[in-house]
């Protein structure tokens, strides 16, 4: 679905849809807003391209429990820096 000039804010519905997706391939688009936190319950998901949007926010952390990913793009995004930073638990 990449290339196709969709826009507007990519929902937290995003962590409905089916847990056997594979890709999640919404790269050159016009996507808005913070990155979707809801990605991180995609537990299958292999590929993830939201490169060359409007992107902005932190890359959650719970990214990393994707076993499977691995092909990640977010390049060519507004502002999307690494990981935050998270506080030490005493």
């Amino acid at each position: 679905m990449g290339v196709n000039e969709f826009s507007g804010i990519l929902p937290e519905s995003v962590a409905n849809l089916s847990l056997n997706l594979g890709q999640l391939l919404l790269d050159k688009n016009g996507i808005t807003g913070e990155f979707p936190i809801g990605v991180t319950n995609l537990v299958n998901l292999e590929s993830l391209a939201l490169n060359g949007n409007e992107l902005t926010g932190y890359i959650p952390n719970d990214l990393g429990k994707l076993q499977f990913l691995g092909l990640l793009y977010l390049m060519q995004n507004r502002r999307i820096p690494y990981w935050k930073p998270t506080q030490p638990k005493p």
